[in-house]
């Protein structure tokens, strides 16, 4: 029982450990920006998986994402149409949600990622445990995923 709980503990601590690194990662070099790359997978993951909440983790996960997304030589475009469905007070957390996905998916797919990083988002605006106020703006974007009409917001 002992041995079990001594394993247990290292392993807890690793993933502590590697959860940390992440949170931490260094974007100095091109190489380690690439290398970075399953951090900030993993951050997207907490992000998506976690309703937008007042966590130290949640932030320093998100600078991360935004940090990476700066150096990276993945091209990004916030077009008008999703910050309008991203802005407001209600759902001003939502962007932060929103470029998760794109670096997720751009990781993913490496071209041709934005479709599925805004299917991605609405699958996170659909989850009712995240508590995404519903706005006309979200509706139109729930819908547009609906009948596969997402091109309009690329």
């Amino acid at each position: 029982m002992k041995k079990a709980l001594f394993l247990l503990s290292i392993v807890l601590f690793s993933v502590t450990i590697k959860a940390q690194d992440c949170e931490n990662a260094d974007l100095k070099t091109d190489s380690a920006v690439k290398k970075a790359e399953p951090c900030v997978t993993e951050a997207a993951d907490y992000i998506l998986s976690h309703p937008s909440a007042e966590q130290t983790r949640y932030y320093s996960f998100q600078l991360l994402i935004i940090n990476w997304m700066e150096k990276t030589d993945f091209t990004f475009n916030l077009n008008k149409n999703m910050i309008e469905v991203c802005n407001g007070k209600d759902n001003s957390k939502l962007l932060g949600v929103y470029m998760a996905c794109l670096a997720k998916c751009a990781i993913q797919y490496q071209t041709n990622f934005t479709e599925p990083a805004l299917k991605l988002l609405v699958d996170y605006i659909e989850n009712l445990e995240n508590k995404i106020k519903q706005t006309s703006k979200i509706k139109k974007l729930i819908k547009a995923k609906d009948e596969d009409k997402l091109s309009a917001y690329l």
